[in-house]
This record gives structure tokens, sequence and C-alpha cells, in this order.
């Protein structure tokens, strides 16, 4: 399999609106820079950059004759919704930062009717100018052609466009200082195995669901939590077949139990498909893995993989496990 990992390391250069919005004591919502808000910015730079169609876009990207060298269409993904059980052209995790004082902003909102002031103030919690971040993107099959491109649109749309809330206000801007290139055997060498390394032998493991965990139910509806019936086995459905699609050989975990300190919650995300802000509703907190038997080497890279995300929208940055310090 043609494989292409990216590590890409920055700073921020003006604040990044991602965090808690409260209006006078009220805590309104908790945003996240995951990694659909960092692959919808890369997909439409490449789209505008790459697709000789626009601004018109009459031709459907199945039927353009200039699909071969394009890398939208390389890496712009499945229409099908859902878990899919295939190899994924493009993942992106969800965008860290490093530890930092956190600043606040009040403003003062206006109702759109009369023009007046209206449930002010609005206090905006956000990351400061000159903070660390890192992310990663995985590039698989065809896609891995197009890593140079990815690059690009990574830079250009972090310096012109801005990431995450009030991008036109001048928010969401930063640089990269440091891209790091990997093939498949140093991405599981110092990546993969690196992370779990400290969990051989271990029979009990808890995890953080970062941001969110979304699975479908049989019934086609989502878990809400731990609970529910078959949800143990739909852990361990998710985690072999995120082993499968890298590895192209099955793995199940002997899991005894699943508990935990997990919750409900939604999040609001915007939708370019649908061209409208969506919700999103999930698991987080702590998830709690009890195994019959001590972890081996197979085993801790099935629970690694999974910090690349699992269940619905796990390419997205949705989904990610992650093993939870101290």
């Amino acid at each position: 399999m043609d494989f292409t990992h990216l590590h890409f390391k920055g700073k921020t250069t003006s604040p990044w609106s991602i965090g808690r919005r409260y209006y006078s004591n009220f805590i309104y919502c908790q945003n996240y820079l995951w990694g659909r808000a960092i692959r919808g910015p890369i997909l439409g730079y490449l789209l505008k950059s790459y697709c000789p169609h626009l601004p018109a876009d009459i031709l459907p990207c199945d039927q353009c004759t200039e699909q071969k060298e394009c890398p939208y269409f390389h890496l712009n993904g499945s229409e099908k919704e859902g878990e899919l059980k295939d190899t994924p052209k493009l993942v992106v995790t969800t965008l860290t930062f490093d530890k930092y004082e956190s600043s606040r902003i009040s403003l003062i909102s206006r109702d759109s009717a009369t023009n007046g002031v209206a449930l002010g103030p609005v206090t905006i919690e956000h990351v400061p100018s000159d903070v660390s971040f890192e992310f990663e993107v995985i590039l698989t099959g065809d896609a891995t052609r197009f890593s140079d491109q990815v690059i690009e649109a990574v830079k250009g749309t972090l310096t012109l466009i801005g990431w995450g809330g009030r991008c036109s206000r001048g928010y969401g801007r930063g640089r990269i200082l440091n891209v790091s290139e990997n093939n498949f055997d140093e991405w599981l060498m110092q990546y993969v195995d690196k992370r779990v390394g400290v969990l051989e032998d271990e029979s009990n493991v808890t995890l953080k669901l970062f941001p969110l965990l979304i699975l479908d139910t049989d019934d086609g509806f989502i878990f809400t939590n731990l609970i529910e019936k078959n949800f143990t086995a739909k852990i361990k459905h998710c985690l072999s077949e995120r082993y499968w699609q890298f590895f192209k050989e099955p793995h199940y975990l002997d899991i005894k139990s699943v508990s935990g300190s997990c919750s409900f919650t939604t999040l609001r995300a915007w939708s370019r498909k649908d061209n409208d802000a969506g919700r999103f509703g999930g698991l987080t907190g702590d998830l709690n893995l009890e195994f019959r038997t001590p972890l081996k080497k197979e085993d801790l890279r099935t629970l690694s993989i999974a910090w690349y995300g699992i269940g619905r929208y796990k390419n997205q940055g949705f989904g990610s496990l992650r093993p939870k310090e101290g």
C-alpha cells in the first residue's frame, strides 16, 4: 500500500477562536478545531486551485478528463455515509495545542431586527498568539502523489484564510514551522509503537475520547451511553476495522468489559456539502477497557491505530482514542 504520513508543527500568529463562549455566566457552547475543520479548508483550496471547471462547476468529478492529475479528486473521499470498511484516502487528526494561559475577550452582540444590544456581553475564550500546535495527515494509495499539494494547501489556508471561528475578523492565522514526512515503516516505529509501548502486558487501559466518539447502532441510531446493547461488540469491531485498513489483516482485541465516565454531547460544525451548520452527537469523556489477557504487540498496535479515529467521521478527526495521561 502506498503510504505517506505528514506531521505538521506550527505556531499561532493571531488569536484562534475555538474555545468556550459565554453569555453572562452561562456557557453557550464548546468548540474544537478537529480534523474536519482542517480538512475542509484543504479540500476547498485544492478545488479552487486545480479544478479546470470553476467557477461554473458544470462537470461532475467522475466525468472530468482531468481527474487523473487532480489532487482534489484523489483526496475528496467517498460520497457514501456511515462506517465504511475501505482504505481511506485522506486522514486528518484533530489539532492539539501546547499548554497556554487562557484568554477571554468580551464582545457586544446586536439584535438583527432592532440593531440594539442583545444577550450581551458575549465572552469568547480563545487561544492567544504564539502558541505551538501540531496535527497529522495520512495519505494512502494514489493520494500519496499529492503530498506537496497538501502541504501547499495547509500553509496557504493557514496564512491567508485562517482556521476556526471568526476568520473574517483576523482570527485563526498561523504559520507552519516544520513538516516531517514518513513512510509506513517510519510511521509505525516512530508514532504507532511509541504511543502505547508502556501499556505492554497491561490488562486494563483508560482512553480519552477526543473530541467525540460517534458509533452507529444496528438500527441506524447513535450510541448515547456505554450500557446500550452491543456497545462492547461495536467497539471491538471498530478497532479491528481500523487495524485492517492499515495492515490488511484482521486482529480482534479480547475485550472483557467496557466502562468509564462518558456522557453524550453535541458539537456544531459547518458542512460544505449542505452549505449550512450541522450538529454532531457522540460520546465524550474517558473509556476504560478491561481485557481478558495482557496486551501484546499487535494488541497495542490496534489500540494505537485508534488514535487516528474509529466510528463515523473517523477520517475527519472524530473518534480519536488516546491513552489518558496520569
